[in-house]
């Protein structure tokens, strides 16, 4: 089972990457919006700046 899926640009600033936009749009699996809780740890543990939410929600 998926907690979480979508897409996610990525853009460089200062010198570091970080997540400019994210999305639960994906073609394989249907997450709900609510799914953001299950991404955002995963981007933290890289560690990867991202928004606080999806940008766009399908």
């Amino acid at each position: 089972m998926a907690l979480g899926a979508g897409e996610i640009t990525f853009v460089r600033e200062a010198g570091h990457w970080l997540v400019g936009e994210g999305s639960d749009r994906s073609t394989g699996c249907r997450p709900v919006v609510t799914s953001w809780p299950a991404v955002a740890p995963a981007l933290d543990r890289i560690p990867l700046g991202h928004p606080a939410r999806f940008t766009h929600e399908a």
